[in-house]
């Protein structure tokens, strides 16, 4: 008799639906769509730590985020804490996403499911990131 455990799945699939390749297939959508959810915190966040790296004339003479001259009266340098805290703010979306991937698929807890889900965030949210400044400009 021939084997009928497999009836109507897709060729190449193993295992009952639900099983490991479906699940982490919804592990990486989750994880994608909560980075596109996040947009506005990460993109806001890499905006701060993007402005922070810069150095300004403080003299008040010029505009705020130029590049100070020699013959500048005050300047400032890049403001560490707040390049620390956009980095921070970035690094946790990505651990929400790839948790809430994690939750999701219900994958084992071992680091390559991890690391496969941040490689999954990165490209997300610079996809989210890139669309959301075409809007904006």
């Amino acid at each position: 008799m021939p084997d009928t455990s497999r009836a109507g799945q897709l060729p190449g699939l193993a295992g009952p639906p639900g099983g490991p390749v479906e699940r982490r297939a919804t592990g990486r959508a989750a994880t994608a769509a909560v980075m596109l959810v996040l947009t506005p915190l990460h993109g806001l966040a890499l905006l701060v730590a993007l402005l922070a790296m810069e150095s300004w004339d403080a003299s008040g003479r010029g505009v705020p985020f130029r590049a100070c001259t020699a013959d500048s009266v005050s300047c400032t340098g890049p403001n560490l804490p707040m390049i620390a805290g956009g980095i921070l703010v970035v690094l946790s979306c990505v651990a929400v996403a790839v948790h809430a991937g994690m939750r999701t698929g219900r994958l084992p807890p071992r680091w390559r499911h991890r690391g496969f889900l941040a490689c999954i965030a990165a490209p997300a949210a610079a996809l989210g990131d890139t669309v959301a400044a075409l809007l904006l400009w």
